[in-house]
């Protein structure tokens, strides 16, 4: 059952990607906390808590040919869980808004809330 439980992305564009992972916390509850951000730097990563029903996110706002590391670890009172990580390249290209209208969550690039372009 382990070998399910991997983080991934799919629908990698120059400003955006899809996040994928098991949907480990659907009966224990909880919370997942994601942690994402260009390079190892701990300094410039955007976080957020993300509900225990979710198993897909689009991060937007991204910068074209940047690797950004993600690491996704579910919280839960009940059971330990191990995060997950993975690191994704984006595109290379110019960026496009990142509010595409397919009803997807959508995060800003940046921790600060606010929905600018990376240039």
């Amino acid at each position: 059952a382990l070998r399910a439980e991997r983080l991934h992305a799919t629908d990698i564009t120059s400003s955006s990607f899809r996040l994928v992972w098991p949907r480990l916390l659907r009966q224990e509850g909880g919370y997942y906390s994601l942690e994402y951000g260009p390079g190892a730097r701990a300094a410039g990563r955007s976080a957020q808590q993300l509900p225990a029903a979710l198993g897909s996110l689009v991060l937007g706002g991204l910068a074209p040919e940047t690797t950004y590391e993600v690491a996704l670890t579910p919280e839960s009172n009940v059971r330990y869980f191990p995060t997950l990580t993975t690191s994704v390249t984006t595109l290379p290209g110019k960026n496009r808004p990142w509010g595409q209208g397919d009803g997807s969550w959508l995060l800003p690039g940046d921790a600060g809330g606010e929905n600018r372009m990376l240039e």
